[in-house]
């Protein structure tokens, strides 16, 4: 019973989950890196995502915080955390619609990352966001990375993005 409530409260609060996740970001002075960095930065022409990438030298004490954090705001254990596909990551997610953890309907909410190196940041509301000369970087590493091919299409989008805003800028000065 206790987690249909904490669902109910998830899906009421989305605002509240989002405005603890931001000020959690604040407090601990994490480095916002991918899509909501590039999101953060760019004036126009941005994508949609649903979870926040994170640079953390302690992914898994990061990720499970915010996870304790979010489940105070719904007041219900709803999300939980997990080691990611990659070493170093780790996940924050929800239970779904199922109320049944590690199940096809749980959705990110955040992955935390152990940084290669320290990032240049820019500070937008408080919230470290990762400049956007190292993301066209990362795109590009990307891109010339035959493993990574899963996710070219994506990474070819964001930094055709990332170059049209930077484009436009220089336009309007």
């Amino acid at each position: 019973m206790n987690l249909r409530i904490a669902r109910l409260n998830a899906i009421g609060k989305k605002d509240n989950i989002q405005a603890e996740i931001k000020k959690f970001l604040r407090d601990t002075k994490k480095v916002v890196y991918g899509v909501r960095s590039i999101n953060a930065q760019a004036d126009i022409l941005t994508r949609d995502t649903i979870d926040w990438d994170v640079y953390s030298n302690a992914p898994r004490t990061s990720a499970n915080e915010l996870q304790r954090k979010l489940d105070r705001v719904v007041k219900g254990n709803f999300f939980y955390h997990k080691p990611a596909k990659h070493k170093g990551t780790w996940k924050v997610k929800t239970i779904g619609d199922d109320l049944l953890k590690d199940t096809q309907d749980d959705e990110e909410v955040a992955d935390f990352s152990t940084p290669e190196k320290k990032y240049k940041y820019e500070t937008i509301n408080g919230i470290r966001y990762r400049v956007l000369k190292e993301e066209i970087n990362a795109k590009k590493r990307s891109l010339a990375d035959k493993e990574m091919e899963f996710r070219h299409k994506k990474d070819k989008g964001d930094l055709d993005r990332i170059q049209a805003n930077l484009k436009i800028r220089r336009l309007l000065r």
